[in-house]
């Protein structure tokens, strides 16, 4: 069949622009005659008036981008209703919608009901597009909200429902070497949450094991807290940690009140470290500071990124251990310190905190009272202090940060006193502290540099002046224990230089010195470069470390990675060079992949080489389910044996029963759609919705808007979604609920056996018995539609105000057909209408 079809522009010259000439404020469409005779067959009997005005929009619910202006506001579901120009219903709005989206209203206005934007707001425009599912509106500048760009208000803030969430990450790693027997080791990390309007509260747990010993228990802290949108803060009860700026980060058992800069807009604002290291082979990496395991993960060989970690109160840098799968072992550490300070003009950051210090490697359970406060006085200067007391301990910070056009610079001045107690008298000394950082335009030279010193030996932090007036206890405490090894001064750099298209160059490092009668400097840095050719990418680094215990270590890593293919499926095959000298060096080739379309099943194999021991392989795997993620590994050499099995996830529980998810991180949704098993969540591939149509949409940002969408691909045809998109803006830490509408019936294809006795409008609506639209009318006198009984009454409305009546039932659906096939006659209502041919 031959069909041609006149039409007009999709949309006015005006809907993709970000301006609109007042001339332009109406767009008329003539009427528009279609010639029949060019349609042969049935498709001559279509009505085609509805479209003699343009795409028509009939009144009814409509799910649609909104652009403000040219750029897009926010998603909704939008109400059309008849304002009289024929076939084209208009979006309509209430006030607070109004507002919402950007748009500013008179506060009399409130209370009006539902009106169109024209109505509401004098030379505004709206116009639909349904085939993109776009609503266009036009608003004169003087009528928009001043609101920074991308912020959503407090009022829109979701604070969740009533529900409690448990993510867990399970390791289980164990070796059997010929010179060193056999290990098992498996670690249990646990972080619980309840939440009850808007306070949360939590619990962070680890378990630890070791063959040949006790499973410990190790409970890192449990805390209430609640966010203050009034303040945009966040209050605190419990065992809290310090945010760790000016002075060190502390775990304290009491109460805080510090601002959080998550509630402000993006523009508006201005801290655990990144970890980036390689493993030689599949390792164990565990994190400690202070003595004190804060997470362990299993790595395969290669490059590796921990980006997770949680804030922790024990101050001080993070030690870093890397347990290969041949019992080699390496130790590095990463800072845990920030650089410049600096706010924009009018903006403050502040934290005060009281309660008993309860951190594990301290002896003594010391009081705290601290305040910080951060101030941006103008786009040059922000100002900072703080002030420190504990018993026998005070301490006094002041600083600023300067914005200049050599750079950024922070500067600061810390000074500290201690009473010692038992008859040992006092210490005191001060701390000054220089930050710098610049990016250089024109070369893209991204400098971080940081020096601090202290000013004497006797220079003592919170956790060191508990610990000292604990030591002085002792009958055998002599002063020296004190200041030995205190550090003098730290210098620290890191650059960054872009080199054209090709990658990039950078170098960090450090240097620090001790107060001591004996040399105690130590060194570290990292010189390399990050690079692609084509499809090629690669990566060339040297490190050394040098310190008066270890003495000096040179390394350096070579590697290569390409893709074997051009689908998203093809592996790539990664090869890896490691050397130092005077220790040997090691060649790995790593295959690695995913096995499916979906990218849920990864896997790994490698082939090492070494040039003190003999050669060795390994595979690995990981599967992300519906429910969580599984991995394992196992690894082979001539005097080794290697394996780990891990697996993490998140059980929410909430008034719809207990669902099961992947790791969700902080904030997340609870999606329920009736019926709607195996859609898929945010086009996120394992994220489906289960048997009873739950899901979890996962790391939401807090504060933000959050568009979720359902793709029913998967879902069964007999399930309609009457909404696939819901906009959320959480509080940090909510756990929201979005319900979204469905219809669950049979699929159906209806044909209607009248001929062309009665005119059926193509694209016409069909109706259930509740007016609710269930399908459409198509070519050939056939009605597609959706989540119906099994036998019932249907309605198509007819040209000049008439309808008819589709008495149907049902048959048995074939085997391999998603719908059902019937034949009915539509009869026209008593007392309309009629409209035959």
């Amino acid at each position: 069949m031959l069909c041609l079809v006149f039409h007009w522009p999709a949309k006015p010259a005006w809907a993709a622009q970000s301006a609109l000439p007042p001339a332009a404020a109406q767009t008329v469409h003539p009427d528009a005659q279609f010639d029949s005779s060019f349609l042969v067959g049935n498709a001559k009997h279509l009505d085609m008036s509805r479209y003699q005005q343009g795409n028509p929009v009939l009144p009814g619910h409509y799910d649609l981008d909104i652009y403000l202006n040219g750029k897009q506001a926010s998603r909704a579901r939008i109400e059309f209703v008849d304002v009289g120009h024929g076939n084209i219903a208009e979006a309509c709005f209430t006030m607070a919608e109004m507002r919402r989206i950007g748009i500013d209203t008179p506060p009399q206005a409130e209370g009006q009901g539902c009106r169109t934007v024209a109505a509401a707001i004098p030379n505004a425009i709206a116009y639909a597009d349904l085939s993109e599912q776009k609503l266009y509106l036009q608003v004169p500048q003087a009528s928009l909200r001043r609101v920074p760009r991308g912020y959503v208000e407090a009022q829109y803030w979701d604070p969740g429902v009533t529900a409690a969430k448990l993510d867990y990450n399970l390791n289980y790693f164990g070796t059997q070497n010929d010179d060193f027997g056999s290990t098992d080791s498996a670690y249990l990390g646990l972080r619980g949450g309840f939440n009850l309007g808007l306070w949360q509260f939590r619990h962070n747990a680890n378990v630890t094991w070791t063959n040949g010993t006790k499973a410990q228990w190790n409970r890192l802290s449990t805390y209430v807290q609640r966010p203050v949108a009034g303040l945009k803060s966040l209050v605190t009860l419990g065992e809290i940690n310090t945010k760790g700026v000016g002075f060190d980060s502390v775990a304290v058992r009491g109460a805080s009140l510090a601002s959080d800069e998550r509630m402000f807009p993006d523009s508006q604002i201005g801290f655990a470290p990144t970890i980036r290291s390689f493993a030689r082979t599949n390792a164990r990496v565990e994190v400690w500071q202070n003595d004190i395991k804060i997470y362990q993960t299993t790595v395969t060989p290669g490059n590796f990124v921990i980006d997770d970690l949680y804030p922790t109160g024990y101050g001080g840098d993070l030690n870093v251990v890397v347990t290969e799968a041949d019992g080699g072992e390496r130790r590095f550490a990463v800072p845990y310190s920030s650089v410049t300070n600096l706010l924009r003009p009018g903006r403050s950051q502040y934290e005060l905190v009281a309660g008993k210090l309860y951190n594990q490697a301290l002896s003594s359970d010391a009081h705290l009272l601290q305040g910080t406060v951060h101030y941006g006085f103008n786009n040059y200067l922000t100002g900072y202090g703080g002030l420190q007391a504990s018993e026998g301990f005070h301490a006094g910070l002041l600083g600023a940060g300067l914005n200049t056009p050599m750079g950024a610079f922070s500067l600061d001045l810390t000074q500290e006193h201690t009473d010692l107690g038992n008859g040992q008298g006092s210490a005191s000394g001060r701390s000054v502290k220089l930050a710098y950082s610049k990016m250089l335009t024109d070369t893209k030279t991204n400098v971080t540099l940081a020096a601090y010193r202290y000013s004497s030996s006797r220079y003592m932090t919170l956790s060191q002046a508990v610990d000292a007036r604990a030591q002085v206890k002792d009958p055998a405490f002599r002063q020296d224990w004190l200041w030995n090894g205190n550090e003098r001064d730290r210098f620290d750099i890191s650059i960054d230089q872009p080199v054209g298209s090709y990658g990039s160059v950078f170098l960090t490092g450090s240097s620090s010195k001790r107060w001591s009668g004996m040399d105690t400097s130590s060194r570290q840095f990292q010189v390399g470069f990050n690079g692609h050719l084509g499809d090629v990418s690669y990566s060339l680094s040297a490190s050394r470390d040098d310190d008066q215990f270890a003495g000096a270590q040179t390394q350096y890593f070579l590697s290569l990675t390409l893709p074997l293919g051009s689908s998203t499926r093809s592996p790539s095959l990664s090869t890896q060079y490691t050397t130092a000298p005077g220790q040997g060096s090691t060649l790995r080739n790593y295959l690695s992949g995913t096995a499916d379309e979906a990218g849920r099943l990864s896997y790994g194999v490698a082939q090492a080489s070494d040039s003190n021991t003999s050669s060795s392989g390994s595979v690995n795997a990981q599967y992300r389910g519906r429910r969580s993620t599984v991995r394992g590994s196992y690894e082979q050499g001539s005097d080794y044996k290697a394996y780990s099995l891990g697996s993490d996830g998140s059980m929410v529980v909430h008034s719809g029963g207990v669902t099961l998810s992947p790791t969700t991180g902080e904030t997340i949704a609870v999606v329920s759609a009736p019926g709607g098993e195996g859609a898929t969540i945010g086009g996120l591939s394992g994220l489906e919705l289960d048997k009873r149509g739950y899901g979890v949409m996962p790391y939401l940002s807090p504060y933000r808007m959050n568009t979720i969408n359902l793709d029913p691909k998967g879902s069964s045809m007999d399930v309609t979604f009457q909404n696939t998109t819901q906009q959320v803006a959480p509080y940090a830490g909510a756990i929201v609920k979005l319900d979204f509408k469905t219809r669950v019936g049979q699929s159906a294809v209806i044909h209607i056996t009248n001929g062309g006795h009665i005119a059926l409008p193509f694209g016409a609506d069909v109706r259930d018995a509740g007016g609710n639209v269930v399908g459409v009318v198509g070519q050939g006198n056939n009605a597609f539609v959706q989540g119906i009984a099994d036998a019932g009454t249907l309605s198509v409305n007819l040209q000049g105000g008439s309808s008819c009546q589709i008495a149907y039932r049902l048959g048995e659906r074939g085997a391999g057909h998603p719908m059902v096939s019937a034949q009915a006659p539509c009869i026209h209502a008593a007392g309309s209408g009629l409209s035959s041919r």
